[in-house]
């Protein structure tokens, strides 16, 4: 992070501050856990042997969720915090990274990704 970078989404600064916070209720509350989660991952294909991006990962819960179906992650997200959290949760299952999805995403080949899961 760059102090009073421009660029830097306004809501990082939160991010960094209710992380570990987030990370652990989001597993637990009822809109994430039994109906944002599952509905949004209802309406993914099939996504056993696919390369799946989880462009904006947080913690790392929809990772999660797509490494138990088989996938092949990759994931990102704008807080070095979330990802440190993402890291600890997926271990070396998943690439995860700190990257902003305003920017090139240049750690991506051409055509590498089969789903981009951005919740």
């Amino acid at each position: 992070m760059i102090p009073n970078d421009p660029r830097q989404p306004v809501s990082l600064d939160a991010f960094e501050v209710l992380a570990e916070r987030y990370a652990t209720m989001a597993d637990m509350e009822i809109e994430n856990a039994f109906l944002d989660r599952p509905a949004t991952i209802s309406l993914l294909p099939e996504v056993a042997g696919k390369r799946v991006l989880d462009a904006g990962c947080g913690a790392g819960a929809y990772s999660a969720r797509l490494l138990e179906r088989g996938a092949d992650v990759i994931a990102f997200d704008v807080s070095p915090k979330m990802v440190e959290l993402a890291k600890e949760r997926l271990g070396a299952r998943a690439e995860v990274r700190v990257a902003n999805l305003e920017d090139p995403l240049d750690f991506l080949k051409n055509e590498s990704i089969d789903i981009v899961l951005c919740a």
